[in-house]
């Protein structure tokens, strides 16, 4: 068995983000720090991150190291204040250009989210973009909340006093 393989298979924590009828949908699992024996700040905290997009004629499924745990766990600050709609719109702030998400309350009150999902796939040999615009719900956003929050408690940030 693969390694890819391997952590296909085991359990990991997530954070699903998916529109009200269920049909396109963005999966963030926790598939391990890149390097677990690494301790300090900066190259213990990337972690490896298996993302899952789907949508009608759509199927987008790789592991990369392409977001921090420090960089996850302040953009959850942000949505829990988008979700107490402190603000009205959040992006995200992440180093590797693999994934970005901007989401918009579309009026004040409203529980309609637009969000922006922008995905930049690299190899070696090629590169694939797609951006894909879909309404959630609040809901939605709280349910990614949590799924957020659960990979942050078993990947938590390491080394924060150095930083």
């Amino acid at each position: 068995m693969t390694s890819r393989e391997t952590v296909l298979k085991q359990h990991v924590p997530q954070a699903r983000l998916s529109n009200d009828d269920d049909t396109i949908s963005l999966v963030l699992k926790a598939a391990g720090r890149e390097f677990p024996e690494v301790h300090e700040y900066w190259d213990g905290n990337w972690m490896m991150i298996h993302l899952v997009f789907t949508m009608p004629g759509v199927f987008v499924d790789f592991i990369d190291p392409c977001i921090r745990t420090d960089e996850l766990e302040d953009f959850l600050e942000e949505l829990k204040n988008f979700a107490q709609e402190h603000v009205l719109g959040i992006e995200t702030d992440f180093t590797e250009p693999i994934l970005y998400l901007n989401m918009q309350v579309m009026e004040p009150g409203s529980d309609v989210v637009a969000t922006q999902v922008e995905l930049n796939v690299l190899t070696e040999k090629a590169q694939a973009g797609m951006t894909v615009e879909m309404d959630v719900t609040m809901d939605a956003v709280e349910e990614f909340i949590r799924g957020i929050e659960e990979i942050l408690r078993e990947y938590p940030v390491v080394d924060r006093e150095t930083h």
